[in-house]
């Protein structure tokens, strides 16, 4: 129950008492319903139309923030093809070389780690099990 709800009780009460009174319920309703209806209505008003313009604003912003998470998946989505196909190039060089060196695995590994982070999926871990058995050279 809000405020208004119970000044409007409230008077009506009062006015229930006044009933009887003749002239006075006369003057009593017209205050009363200037008085309370008029500013209420009013502060009814605007509080909706604030309603619909943050209801509004709110809906702006989503639009908004939906299309920010599809562009941000389409760049995940674009870097996870850029590493497997980085890697899956440098496997397959290492693996045809028969052999790595310690600077290259290490830089294989900082590959891979980003692209299993973002959720590679196993084609390259396959690859890397293979080259993690070469030869090492230095």
């Amino acid at each position: 129950m809000d405020q208004y709800q119970i000044i409007v009780g409230i008077a009506a009460g009062a006015l229930t008492l006044f009933a009887f009174g003749g002239k006075i319920w006369k003057v009593v309703c017209k205050g009363f319903a200037w008085i309370f209806f008029r500013p209420h209505i009013a502060i009814r008003t605007t509080m909706d139309e604030r309603c619909i313009q943050l209801s509004e604003r709110i809906e702006q912003v989503s639009t908004r923030q939906e299309t920010k998470i599809l562009e941000m998946n389409a760049m995940s989505f674009g870097l996870l093809a850029i590493l497997h196909d980085r890697i899956f190039q440098a496997c397959m060089y290492f693996i045809e070389k028969e052999s790595i060196s310690c600077d290259e695995l290490e830089n294989l590994e900082y590959l891979y780690n980003g692209y299993s982070g973002l959720g590679g999926n196993g084609t390259c871990e396959t690859l890397m099990l293979k080259v993690r058995d070469l030869k090492i050279t230095i």
